[in-house]
């Protein structure tokens, strides 16, 4: 019982920081999964530009926003609807700051469809995780 007990607090210990490790994969899997969705799978090559100037403000946007709003705080066993409801508030929030940030440092042409389709595969992601 002593080893299981050790192992236990290990885990705990790193919770946190695999749930950080996991929300940017979500975030940049929703990033990249809505330009894929976008353009039907084959992104033309002259919109890898506005995918590099989007996913580092998507990932650390989101990853502070999740942060504030305690949606980091471990793995959860049951989820209800309020979590439901914070996760896409947050998700909301983090899209909004982020569509933003991206009008005003990303390169004119950015496909406005992407905001949608990244709110919505993160906050399904989100979820799921």
């Amino acid at each position: 019982m002593g080893k299981m007990h050790g192992l236990m607090d290990k885990f705990k210990a790193w919770r946190r920081p695999i749930m950080w490790a996991l929300q940017i994969g979500v975030f940049a899997f929703s990033g990249v999964a809505g330009f894929l969705l976008r353009f039907d799978f084959t992104v033309p090559p002259m919109y890898f530009r506005y995918l590099a100037y989007a996913l580092p403000i998507w990932i650390v946007v989101k990853l502070a926003v999740f942060r504030v709003a305690k949606l980091d705080r471990g793995l959860w066993r049951y989820v209800t609807v309020a979590d439901v409801i914070r996760v896409a508030l947050g998700n909301l929030v983090g899209s909004t700051i982020s569509c933003v940030l991206i009008l005003a440092f990303a390169p004119a042409g950015f496909p406005r469809s992407i905001y949608a389709l990244d709110l919505i595969v993160c906050f399904l992601a989100a979820c799921g995780l």
